[in-house]
């Protein structure tokens, strides 16, 4: 064997991955991301390397005929043993966004409280300059609209973080998927190479 196998399998796995992403990313534009969804997503992919009519499929069973051991082991590995861990789980193995935190109910309190405290701000202000009813409704309007804009943008932003570390940490988790497989594969050259000599 040459590297060919390890070659396709890379081939097979970039492609793997890149579905995965632009199914999750699609999800991100429908709602947010959940560890559900993902594992939906993953499950659908699966499928494709157990079926001999897709290319994923066809290689495993081409390696599980040459390599009877290592092709189990490998199907093993990608068909029954790819799941993500739960996010419930504390401790190593657990895939939680670590920094992030979805935003709550509290985010959109404290933005309504930070929009009326601008607006008041506003108009004391306007107050103080000697503003008449108009100009004191225009500093409440500005001085509260600038604020309830710039939360709304950090609300948005908080949310998209949160999204953007849970898909990282699921690639992380098909990541040792991944190695596990490669490790398999660099066996299997190894001990041809040895039987060549």
């Amino acid at each position: 064997m040459s590297n060919a196998n390890l070659n396709e399998f890379a081939e097979l796995w970039n492609s793997f991955i890149t579905k995965f992403k632009g199914q999750a990313l699609s999800q991100a534009m429908q709602g947010r991301i959940t560890c559900p969804a993902l594992q939906m997503i993953l499950n659908d992919l699966v499928l494709d390397w157990d079926s001999t009519y897709k290319s994923e499929g066809r290689w495993l069973d081409n390696l599980q005929k040459q390599y009877p051991e290592a092709g189990k082991e490998i199907h093993k590995i990608i068909c029954n043993d790819m799941r993500f861990a739960s996010p419930s789980q504390n401790g190593a193995g657990s895939f939680a966004p670590s920094n992030a935190q979805l935003p709550s109910g509290n985010t959109h309190v404290s933005a309504l409280v930070l929009t009326a405290g601008s607006a008041a701000a506003g108009m004391g202000l306007a107050h103080l300059l000697g503003r008449k009813l108009p100009g004191k409704a225009a500093a409440a309007l500005l001085f509260g609209g600038t604020a309830g804009f710039v939360s709304h943008l950090f609300s948005q932003s908080s949310a998209d973080n949160y999204q953007q570390d849970l898909l990282q940490q699921h690639l992380a988790q098909l990541e040792q998927y991944r190695q596990q497989v490669i490790s398999i594969l660099n066996q299997l050259e190894s001990n041809n190479n040895n039987y060549g000599r």
